[in-house]
């Protein structure tokens, strides 16, 4: 905290914005904030309520996703599991936050909300193609999907449910469907019972 200070403390353009925001100087940091939050708080309980939660419920989401995909393990194993995890909290929160928009509806509030819901709308939205073809993901999404069946605890836990169909879908993933001079998909296929 003490750096970032330091680094805005010293910002010519960060100390006047800091100035337009709280109507005093920067040395008076604690005073100034706590005076600042209060008038936010007094001034529009649920705008601060919803940014809170915007900015820890969706952020903390995303964030949480990110990190659990990072590294050198299998993590396109549980691409597909996290995203739909992330999809469906962006489903609920959505389904929240829509009735704060009638109930609720002065224009600070409604952009606040509207804001967030862009954000998994756009992430819905490349992820099912409903968006320029350049920011499509569903074929990337697909493949994710199906590279959950060579991950053994998926597989042992959905045994019930995976069948030839999933087999023959792999065929979306390039190297697999052109692997044996495309003869491989065919050989999973009648391989499954021994997999499963």
């Amino acid at each position: 905290m003490t750096s970032w200070l330091i680094l805005v403390q010293n910002n010519n353009a960060a100390k006047h914005l800091w100035n337009s925001f709280t109507n005093s100087a920067m040395n008076v940091l604690g005073d100034a904030t706590t005076r600042k939050m209060r008038t936010l708080y007094e001034a529009d309980p649920l705008l601060l309520e919803v940014s809170f939660a915007a900015g820890y419920g969706g952020t903390l989401a995303m964030l949480k996703t990110t990190y659990e995909l990072e590294g050198d393990r299998l993590e396109i194993h549980l691409v597909y599991r996290r995203e739909e995890a992330l999809r469906a909290f962006g489903r609920s929160l959505l389904d929240e936050l829509e009735p704060l928009l009638s109930t609720h509806g002065n224009a600070l509030r409604e952009y606040a909300v509207r804001e967030l819901m862009l954000g998994y709308t756009y992430l819905e939205n490349r992820l099912t193609g409903m968006c320029d073809s350049p920011f499509d993901c569903t074929h990337a999404y697909l493949v994710c999907e199906l590279m959950q069946l060579f991950d053994p605890s998926y597989v042992a836990e959905h045994a019930a449910t995976i069948d030839s169909l999933w087999v023959q879908r792999l065929v979306a993933v390039v190297p697999i469907a052109r692997a044996d001079g495309g003869k491989l998909v065919a050989t999973l296929e009648g391989e499954l019972a021994a997999y499963l």
